[in-house]
């Protein structure tokens, strides 16, 4: 598998910083080259794959193709299934958000400085096409940068045919994708009807495409840059926070409120109806996408980038925290430590005294739940939930810790002292932590 000789100038992994890496793969060509250049390279690097299931076995074939390539050389692997549901865009685009969402995690959990993903020339070319043809924004126009905040992408400017040529020479293994020769994705017909046409026309059209996105990638960077130092996007736990502001009210509102949501998938109609909503008081209203759910405050519009509601009743136990959208619920006997996965501190802590064998358990509350309260008062969760002024979006999924009896024992989040067993009836001191996750910025997935 690893190549025998130095590879030429242009595929010299030389310009990549230094740390950690990411290599996304999916165990076709271009990805299976970049694997080849990082051992080369000695690159200290780790495997994210995403199965998501919509080839059968293919999917599994590639799966197990890049399990047993990292096995080879000792590589560390990171493997995510998860097949797209449905949302405005088209499924691959659904796709790709799960795969970044993914990888953001990876990077997190790990401790990695960088993700690395085989984009090519040819890809370059093929995106900014397919959004012109789409009457995509700025951002569109962009194209795919070839470094953003976390991610590089060191075969940008590489031709795939150069690529194509150095895995041949080096007899590199890789997984074909059957379903990239099918003519019914526009991205294939572009690629296999349009692409060699526009080559022949003009031989330096890829040369041309990258100079072109280069030069607007500057001037989006400029437009993040100002939305940054004017305030109009706010960084929040949960996503980001659009407060509202005179801006909102002119007439090329929503297409700026689309350039800084639209790597999450949110189309320019929901955008502008968010706006509308907002400006006529319509709080509660919200708009799915692929990455995340934007609602309607009052006063500002907040995105919810992983807005996952518990399902059922989930057991809370040592070693396993349960994820929620507040963030990592913990669970710990009093003489027992925290798991080696858990933060070093946590937003809220607190201790109860639990009855022998009693199990807790993490769910969504609902209409109807009381939390005891000091004084032996009795209190609406509805009520708590209004009085901490958690936003809606938050509210509609928030989750509450109860005993075996349903009782709820621990409302997260709210700094409230939970109820417990008394001191002379036998039981187990334990400990509830909360952790919230590491915000991620909407820009990772462009």
């Amino acid at each position: 598998m690893r190549a025998e000789f130095i590879p030429p100038h242009h595929l010299r992994l030389k310009d990549i910083p230094k740390g950690r890496f990411l290599l996304a793969c999916s165990g076709g060509v271009d990805s299976v080259v970049l694997f080849d250049l990082l051992i080369l390279s000695e690159v200290d690097f780790e495997v994210a794959h995403v199965n998501h299931g919509l080839r059968g076995q293919d999917s599994q074939g590639d799966e197990e193709f890049v399990r047993s390539l990292c096995a080879e050389y000792s590589v560390p692997f990171h493997l995510h299934r998860e097949t797209p549901k449905h949302f405005p865009g088209n499924i691959q685009e659904n796709a790709r958000l799960i795969r970044y969402k993914f990888f953001h995690e990876v990077l997190t959990e790990r401790k990695l400085q960088w993700l690395l993903t085989a984009h090519h020339a040819d890809d370059q070319a093929e995106t900014l096409l397919m959004n012109l043809a789409r009457g995509a924004g700025l951002r569109g126009l962009a194209g795919i940068p070839a470094r953003r905040h976390t991610i590089l992408r060191p075969l940008l400017n590489v031709q795939r045919r150069h690529i194509l040529e150095y895995a041949k020479f080096n007899n590199l293994s890789w997984r074909e994708d059957v379903s990239n020769r099918n003519l019914e994705y526009k991205r294939n017909a572009l690629r296999i009807e349009v692409m060699p046409n526009l080559r022949r026309i003009f031989p330096d059209f890829l040369d041309g495409i990258s100079k072109s996105v280069t030069i607007v990638n500057h001037l989006m960077d400029a437009v993040d840059q100002l939305v940054q130092m004017a305030g109009l996007r706010q960084d929040d736990p949960y996503g980001p926070r659009f407060p509202q502001s005179p801006w909102m009210e002119t007439e090329y509102a929503s297409y700026l409120l689309f350039h800084m949501v639209q790597p999450l998938g949110f189309s320019e109609a929901q955008c502008s109806q968010a706006l509308r909503a907002l400006l006529k008081g319509k709080t509660g209203r919200s708009f799915k996408a692929p990455g995340g759910v934007m609602f309607v405050e009052r006063g500002y519009l907040q995105v919810y980038v992983d807005l996952r509601e518990v399902s059922g009743l989930a057991p809370l136990l040592p070693q396993y925290p349960v994820r929620t959208p507040l963030g990592r619920l913990y669970f710990k006997y009093h003489n027992q430590k925290f798991p080696a996965s858990a933060p070093s501190s946590f937003v809220e802590k607190v201790f109860l005294r639990l009855a022998p064998d009693q199990q807790l358990y993490v769910r969504t509350w609902k209409a109807g739940d009381v939390f005891a309260i000091p004084g032996g008062h009795r209190r609406k969760i509805s009520d708590l939930l209004t009085d901490h002024k958690v936003p809606s979006g938050l509210k509609s999924v928030y989750p509450v810790v109860v005993n075996e009896s349903d009782e709820i024992v621990w409302v997260p989040g709210l700094s409230l002292d939970p109820i417990s067993i008394p001191a002379e009836e036998k039981g187990s001191v334990v400990v509830l932590a909360l952790s919230r996750y590491v915000p991620m910025d909407p820009l990772l997935l462009s």
